[in-house]
């Protein structure tokens, strides 16, 4: 008897189950199995709106001075004075260092001595050439001894010059490398010098994006837009990428050091009037993508090629137009010509 109920109980609850399926809405065909009705859907929409498209090539460049230069000496000798520390600031023509030079000054005291000697020798030879006194022999030979004693003054005082050392641009001194009384030579280097003025943003694009780029391009460095100056006309052996410049137009030296490195956003395409629609009004059917149409209460399914990404929009090109409004929630359960209803229009 027990088992005669359950049987009854399980073909009741069958048969509710069956008629509960049957009137589903078929979610494959969009219509109701009941009536064969077509199954609206809500969804959300949003439009197709119209903007300036910039397509970006985004690396890492590295700020570099545009003059740098290692500070080194053109004599021998033992270091005197150096007025200057890591990290100063100095202009054009400070001095920077300077080595002991008592044989220096010395030696252009002789030569300006000597100097004068001569001058008044070639004076007195002048003056009895004149007075045929003296014959035009002994005033050439004069006139050589007063150039060579002029000569000798002038390397006296290249070599007094050597013993200094002085700033060849105004920028920033890096690590200084010497001490005062310790000895040098030319080859040692006493310190970098970076200009703080003049500096460029240096960064590698491959050929596939150096052929796109012409002088004056876009580049957005934080909130700082920048322009393409130059760009190296031969590739890198060894990555087959070519160097592009851009100049800072107002470097902060808080923030823009040589040697840093920065991340670029290199405009390669500027397309005005471009489409752009949410990125959730995407459908990715294998290698293709889609997007529906809303067309008089109905979802048109249009394909679409994309392009650059912004803030949550996307470019797409296809049979679309500005103003136009795409399915933006709801377009995974939608075929070709479904009815659909915006969620805005439904009723609580």
């Amino acid at each position: 008897m027990r088992m005669a109920v359950a049987a009854v109980v399980l073909v009741a609850a069958a048969l509710v189950a069956a008629g509960w399926w049957w009137w589903q809405p078929d979610a494959a065909s969009g219509t109701d199995r009941a009536g064969g009705t077509p199954r609206v859907s809500v969804v959300e929409l949003a439009p197709v709106t119209s903007d300036t498209a910039r397509e970006r090539f985004r690396t890492v460049g590295e700020i570099v001075a545009r003059d740098s230069v290692a500070l080194t000496v053109e004599a021998a000798g033992i270091v005197a004075e150096l007025p200057i520390e890591d990290g100063d600031e100095v202009a054009r023509g400070d001095l920077v260092l300077r080595l002991e030079e008592e044989e220096e000054r010395a030696a252009v005291a002789a030569a300006e001595a000597a100097l004068a000697e001569a001058e008044a020798e070639l004076a007195r030879a002048r003056q009895l050439a004149g007075e045929e006194f003296a014959s035009e022999q002994r005033v050439e030979t004069a006139r050589a001894a007063y150039e060579s004693a002029e000569a000798e003054l002038e390397r006296a005082r290249v070599r007094l010059r050597d013993r200094r050392v002085l700033a060849p641009f105004a920028g920033r001194v890096g690590v200084v490398e010497v001490s005062p009384g310790s000895f040098v030579q030319p080859s040692t280097t006493i310190a970098p010098l970076y200009s703080v003025d003049s500096l460029e943003v240096h960064f590698d694009v491959p050929q596939r994006i150096a052929d796109r780029v012409e002088p004056g391009a876009e580049v957005v460095l934080g909130e700082q837009t920048l322009n393409v100056t130059a760009l190296t006309p031969a590739a890198r052996a060894a990555t087959r990428t070519f160097t592009a410049i851009a100049p800072l137009a107002a470097p902060d030296p808080r923030r823009h050091r040589p040697g840093t490195f920065v991340d670029v956003a290199l405009t390669v395409a500027v397309r005005a009037e471009a489409l752009f629609v949410p990125e959730t009004a995407l459908l990715r059917v294998g290698e293709r993508t889609y997007v529906f149409r809303a067309a008089d209460g109905t979802a048109e399914r249009v394909e679409v090629t994309t392009g650059v990404r912004d803030d949550g929009r996307i470019e797409v090109r296809g049979p679309l137009r500005a103003g136009e409004r795409v399915v933006t929630a709801g377009l995974e359960r939608l075929r070709d010509g479904a009815p659909i209803r915006p969620a805005s229009e439904t009723t609580s």
